[in-house]
């Protein structure tokens, strides 16, 4: 069990019989969260799925949980580590491709390798059907707060292998995004220059202009 961690300095391990390439390490103890210290038996590799190996975790037999520093994983991976409140995802800086995840579980976020790790499946997606794909998705893009489904598509690649992001439409987003009534298309358009001009008026401007105005005031011939 890997307990997610920002104040650890290191990745931590309990078990060294897990990892590969063994070797001694230069630190002898680390300091603990209560103020004490462990002690150090050696530091090594371990790989937990096809895209999440970490480096230099550190033995240390005494402790109960295994620990993922955050600060190790994004420098080692070149990685962002973001939070949501019932999971945080591991996704790849330059590629947008999700390394891992973990789950909430009361007040600590642990790693969940489960399905190889690395293909984020939302566990509600046990089937494999597109609609069961759609109906998780819409279920996703509620609990983030609507989020937009171009950038679902970036978190949960494998719900829109079947539908593009652009199939989507949510009525509620609509609403919330419209600012006015949209302007229906005019098919009559004038063919005389002068017939018909179009005028807006803007401002009072925050600044005045060189000559000490405030408004101004737009005039467009329809035609030319």
């Amino acid at each position: 069990t890997w307990i997610i961690d920002t104040g650890a300095s290191d990745h931590m391990i309990h078990d060294a019989s897990t990892l590969k390439h063994c070797f001694p390490c230069s630190k002898s103890t680390i300091t603990t969260a209560n103020g004490g210290s462990a002690s150090i038996t050696g530091q090594g590799t371990i790989t937990l799925s096809k895209t999440l190996t970490l480096h230099s975790v550190l033995v240390v037999p005494s402790l109960d949980f295994n620990l993922l520093s955050v600060s190790q994983l994004t420098s080692q991976l070149n990685c962002s580590v973001i939070f949501w409140p019932t999971f945080c995802v591991f996704q790849d800086v330059q590629t947008k491709v999700i390394l891992g995840y973990g789950v909430r579980r009361g007040n600590l976020y642990f790693l969940d390798v489960s399905e190889g790790g690395n293909d984020l499946h939302c566990r509600a997606s046990a089937t494999k059907t597109p609609d069961s794909f759609h109906s998780v998705a819409w279920l996703w893009h509620k609990r983030l707060g609507h989020l937009s489904f171009g950038y679902l598509q970036k978190l949960f690649p494998h719900l829109f292998s079947n539908c593009h992001p652009s199939k989507f439409q949510c009525s509620t987003c609509e609403m919330a995004k419209s600012h006015r009534i949209p302007f229906y298309p005019n098919l009559n358009k004038s063919c005389i220059p002068f017939q018909v001009i179009h005028s807006d008026i803007w401002g009072p401007a925050k600044v005045p202009s060189f000559s000490h105005s405030y408004y101004y005031v737009s005039f467009i011939d329809e035609c030319t």
